[in-house]
């Protein structure tokens, strides 16, 4: 499985803060032994389709998936995804806590300062 970490100026842009930085969440991802490798994202990976297509080929992907992001970005990583021959797949949140409060929590209950 290949993983994308989007980069820190996406991170604060769009979520307005930062938790870890782009290299930590990649290091932490990449110790999971179901990921094979971690991509850094830049953050305009997705500015240039030529670019993402070009990626997801040589990467010889099947599927892309992704989580809860912006409309306007799903919709291009989907038609880019299709373009490039892989099935699209979005995975919503479940809940509406967002994965790093998650983490900030679990952390806060088990490691109090």
């Amino acid at each position: 499985m290949f993983v994308g970490v989007d980069s820190d100026e996406y991170v604060i842009a769009n979520k307005h803060r930062l938790f870890f930085t782009q290299n930590n969440r990649a290091r932490i991802l990449s110790s999971l032994s179901q990921i094979d490798f971690v991509v850094l994202l830049q953050e305009t990976s997705l500015s240039g389709s030529g670019d993402f297509i070009r990626r997801l080929k040589l990467l010889h992907s099947d599927v892309v998936a992704y989580g809860n992001t912006e409309h306007e970005i799903l919709s291009k990583i989907k038609d880019q995804s299709r373009k490039s021959g892989c099935l699209f797949k979005h995975l919503p949140h479940r809940n509406k806590l967002e994965s790093t409060s998650h983490i900030a929590k679990i952390l806060q209950e088990h490691f109090p300062s």
